[in-house]
C-alpha cells in the first residue's frame, strides 16, 4: 500500500528544518570564503603563522630579510595567498631517492 507524506508529518518537518539550517551555513561560508579582492585571498599575520605553523617572529624576520612578500595597511599585516604558495613551491626540496 501507498504512503502518502505530508509537510505535518514530524520527520519531513525535521528533514526540512535541517536543510534550512544547512543552507543558512552555506551561505555564511561563502561569505567568509569568498576571495577579498578579484580572485585573490588575503591571508592576516595569525592566520599565515597558524597555517604554516610559524611564530609570528618568525615571519617578521622574514618580512625583514625580504623573503615574503606583505602590505602593510595602516599597521595591519596582509599576505596575497599566491605569493605564499609560490614561495613555497620555488623552495620545495625533493627527497633523495
Amino acid at each position: 500500500m501507498e504512503e502518502y507524506v505530508s509537510m505535518k508529518n514530524k520527520k519531513v518537518k525535521q528533514f526540512f528544518a535541517r536543510a534550512e539550517g544547512l543552507m543558512g551555513r552555506l551561505d555564511e561560508l561563502g561569505r567568509v570564503c569568498r576571495p577579498a579582492l578579484g580572485s585573490e585571498r588575503y591571508l592576516t599575520n595569525q592566520q599565515l603563522s597558524e597555517l604554516l605553523h610559524l611564530s609570528r617572529r618568525t615571519l617578521q624576520d622574514y618580512r625583514d630579510g625580504g623573503i615574503l612578500p606583505f602590505y602593510r595597511l595602516e599597521g595591519k599585516i596582509l599576505y596575497r595567498e599566491s605569493d605564499i604558495e609560490r614561495i613555497l613551491t620555488v623552495n620545495y626540496n625533493k627527497p633523495f631517492d
